[in-house]
């Protein structure tokens, strides 16, 4: 369907890790799909996660390369973000305003493009901490383009979240449910950019 898309964020095997039950989230409009399993460090300050999804925008495959790759078109549909410089081609800092559950407060990251085969794939290298907890977060993530069929491109992507101090102490449902909306509301600008830039052009 036009728009839509699938989560499946996993939490992680790893070895000393106690695991929870594997839990469900859906959206309200049944288009975001989670299936978690947190997992924890034994002093309860550490967190790892695996994300994976894929985001269908009714859209030929060049145009939406051209589009992620152009920081200032990508930038306005992250939510919260509050601004982003460029370093050079491949490295971006930026700012973004976020609350999970009841802790608020700056997230400054360096977002780093490690790989990138043109119109096909990318990986990304984003490393952070927040103003509030000075939690640290680093993440890899390995997006790919599909297209299905004419005028419609798939964002099929992959992440591993690694997050030390008590950002990840805050509890499994208040992390799903903020990435949740966070990935949802992304989906949304980036499916009404793409629509106006198309019907501008």
């Amino acid at each position: 369907m036009p728009g839509q898309i699938r989560n499946q964020p996993r939490f992680c095997r790893a070895p000393r890790l106690p695991a929870q039950p594997r839990s469900l989230f859906r959206g309200d409009d049944e288009s975001v799909l989670y299936r978690t399993q947190l997992q924890r460090g034994d002093d309860g300050t550490g967190a790892h996660m695996n994300f994976e999804g894929t985001i269908t925008v009714e859209h030929p495959k060049d145009a939406v390369w051209d589009f992620v790759l152009d920081i200032d078109k990508f930038s306005a549909c992250m939510p919260g973000l509050d601004s982003i410089d460029k370093i050079d081609d491949t490295t971006f800092d930026g700012v973004i305003s976020a609350k999970v559950g009841p802790m608020s407060g700056k997230f400054n990251f360096r977002s780093t493009i490690t790989d990138s085969n043109p119109k096909e794939a990318l990986t990304v290298k984003i490393e952070g901490n927040d103003s509030v907890t000075k939690s640290t977060v680093v993440a890899g993530v390995d997006a790919r383009m599909e297209e299905p069929r004419e005028n419609c491109t798939e964002l099929v992507y992959k992440a591993q979240v690694d997050i030390q101090g008590r950002l990840a102490i805050v509890g499994d449902m208040i992390l799903r449910a903020t990435t949740s909306l966070i990935l949802e509301e992304f989906r949304k600008r980036l499916t009404k950019a793409l629509d106006d830039e198309a019907a501008k052009a």
